[in-house]
């Protein structure tokens, strides 16, 4: 079975996976360390949100001349992985996963680890003590910027890349995914069962009332987190406390 950490770009910076449009792709096999990383441009899409080109440089323009993703090495060799059982590492995954679905590849044979979800789960039990759970803020959280260059050089990345580019952030992931391996001694298999699994958190995760038991939130606390929160796992413990689920 193929393993490897995939990334994608959109054209929405807001997740709305119902209208993301790929824009660059990029994939590492951690067996062969084959790595491979493509822009690709919309056949059709809607304006580029100035939040998506703000946070990845990725324009109308720049994609001119870039092949439809279809057309990519990247998307063929993912399509062919895509025929079998197929382990995909990532942080926050899904979002990547709906994205490549729209462009036509299968993800039914597709296995998940989701570093953001294994990150909320060890956050949770050790009390929050990070700020964030994002992949950028992660790294300097545990200092693994000191492990990039090497990582790099390995598989001869030369340039320096930007945070929300799909090709730094699968070498930030791959690093995080084994800092958590060797930190927290997660296996691939519990990692895959925290990854697939909805987590009943013990403290809210960021916003005012972080650090808050879920359980202490008063009634219009609750409703309020349930109706408008980001966090899937969040919502889906409040649901269970109000008896929803």
């Amino acid at each position: 079975m193929n393993k490897i950490v995939l990334d994608t770009e959109t054209t929405n910076f807001i997740e709305n996976t119902t209208e993301d449009i790929c824009t660059q792709l990029s994939f590492l096999n951690i067996d062969n360390s084959i790595i491979l990383n493509d822009y690709c441009k919309p056949i059709t899409y809607k304006e580029f949100t100035v939040g998506s080109m703000e946070a990845t440089g990725i324009t109308p323009e720049f994609l001119e001349d870039k092949p439809k993703v279809q057309d990519t090495k990247s998307w063929k060799v993912l399509d062919a992985y895509s025929k079998q059982d197929l382990l995909v590492i990532g942080h926050n995954i899904n979002f990547d996963i709906e994205v490549i679905k729209r462009t036509g590849i299968n993800v039914d044979k597709m296995i998940l680890i989701d570093t953001l979800k294994i990150a909320r789960y060890i956050n949770d039990a050790e009390g929050l003590p990070w700020e964030s759970c994002r992949l950028s803020h992660l790294k300097y959280q545990f200092r693994l910027d000191k492990i990039r260059p090497t990582i790099d050089a390995k598989y001869g990345i030369t340039e320096k890349l930007n945070s929300h580019d799909s090709l730094n952030d699968i070498l930030d992931c791959l690093v995080l995914y084994k800092y958590f391996q060797q930190k927290y001694e997660i296996s691939e298999e519990e990692a895959i069962e925290i990854s697939n699994n909805k987590l009943e958190l013990i403290y809210v995760p960021s916003g005012k009332h972080k650090g808050t038991r879920i359980v202490d939130l008063d009634s219009n606390s609750l409703n309020w987190y349930k109706n408008n929160f980001y966090c899937e796992d969040t919502v889906y413990t409040i649901k269970k406390i109000l008896g929803e689920l």
